[in-house]
């Protein structure tokens, strides 16, 4: 309790010399802990005026211990190396979001250093109201519209516990953590990825180009993180963008869910669109693993590829 106490005192100094500075300060709202709500807006606002002055200055972030932990702070500055972001300064409120490890706050507008890039950042919180994890979000309209679509209330928690998992998925992208990328896959995991390649015929007889085709390969893990590994040696910057998201379970077992997106994947060197397939199981409430992962090309042919034909559940026997 006292040192709990004394946390708080030290975290309120350090916001008194944002305050004094005329930075922007963070509201977090829709808490019943009145306290929690304001240890959490301290901390998330030192947190965001230390990105925007770092990016400012051009130097690396530096975070009070008492705001973050170590291996959220380590996170943190692996994305900055690959691209320097800072955050918008038109702020308000922010709901805080109750989450299967402690608490979050979504949607704060975040420009990406590697080409002007907009996106949302979300901020998570341990109990004690200090940032455990920062990634980027999907979009806030498809988020929200997921998890109202459904009547359970597990339902919502469960979605909301994947879009979280998809989100920091990505952001490990971003950040090239392979480290994390070998811990959500599985060890059986299976991995299609499709590659687009110039072929012959009708098309090509008619109007002399060449026909797109998809050959499919297949990596078992440590094939896929080998080959991962060249990718983010070769890239300065990786940056990752998930829409139409589509979240389905598995008739019979229960705890799989079959996750299918777009993705977006902008690099120094390649650029692509593509339907990303993903089946995600639950190990417990707080763990998940990927045993099926699968890529096909958003446009074939300049037409984009048919819906019905990107890999979902049904296309694959689970025991």
């Amino acid at each position: 309790m006292v040192k709990s106490l004394l946390t708080f005192c030290i975290v309120s100094f350090l916001l008194c010399a944002v305050w004094g500075q005329g930075k922007p300060y963070i509201t977090v709202t829709d808490l019943e802990d009145e306290t929690l709500s304001l240890r959490m807006s301290i901390t998330a606002s030192i947190f965001v005026n230390q990105i925007n002055n770092a990016y400012s200055n051009a130097v690396s972030p530096s975070f009070p211990e008492e705001c973050i932990t170590p291996e959220a702070e380590e996170k943190v500055l692996e994305i900055w190396k690959s691209s320097s972001f800072y955050f918008q300064k038109d702020y308000g409120g922010f709901k805080g979001i109750i989450t299967a490890v402690g608490y979050q706050i979504r949607g704060i507008p975040v420009v990406m250093q590697e080409g002007g890039l907009l996106q949302n950042g979300v901020i998570n919180f341990n109990p004690d109201g200090q940032i455990i994890n920062f990634h980027f979000s999907v979009d806030e309209t498809v988020y929200h519209t997921i998890l109202t679509q459904n009547n359970s209330l597990q339902d919502v928690q469960r979605k909301r516990s994947i879009l979280d998992f998809v989100e920091d998925f990505r952001t490990a992208y971003n950040r090239k953590d392979l480290n994390l990328i070998s811990q959500v896959y599985g060890d059986d995991v299976l991995i299609i990825t499709g590659y687009v390649y110039r072929g012959t015929g009708e098309r090509s007889k008619l109007t002399g180009l060449s026909e797109e085709k998809v050959r499919y390969n297949l990596y078992n893990k440590n094939e896929y993180l080998e080959q991962l590994k060249g990718v983010f040696a070769k890239n300065r910057f990786v940056n990752l963008f998930f829409e139409d998201i589509v979240i389905v379970q598995h008739p019979a077992l229960r705890n799989l869910y079959g996750v299918t997106l777009l993705q977006k994947w902008r690099s120094t060197t390649y650029n692509d669109d593509g339907w990303l397939f993903m089946a995600v199981e639950f190990r417990s409430d707080t763990e998940m693993l990927i045993h099926i992962r699968t890529w096909q090309p958003y446009l074939l042919n300049q037409k984009v590829f048919p819906r019905e034909e990107v890999y979902q559940l049904g296309n694959f026997e689970f025991r």
